[in-house]
């Protein structure tokens, strides 16, 4: 018995398949920042150093500096 080469549909991408993969790569980049960021700031890890960050962040509003905020204590947590 022969057998016969299935060759698949080419289905053009639909919209929400599109959507979705945007926002898997928008998820993808927004991980990839904050990996950098914990990466910058856990150089500031001795007393003067969180000193003096804190000072450069309360010359900003909370919801300008809430990400930053949340990463340090973050990092906080993990050296506790």
């Amino acid at each position: 018995m022969a057998q016969h080469a299935h060759t698949p549909e080419v289905v053009p991408a639909s919209p929400l398949f599109s959507e979705l993969r945007e926002q898997l790569a928008e998820r993808r980049a927004a991980r990839k920042a904050r990996r950098e960021l914990e990466r910058e700031l856990a150089h500031y890890s001795s007393a003067a150093d969180r000193l003096e960050l804190d000072a450069i962040l309360s010359r900003h509003s909370i919801e300008e500096t809430a990400e930053i905020r949340h990463v340090l204590a973050v990092i906080d947590a993990k050296a506790a």
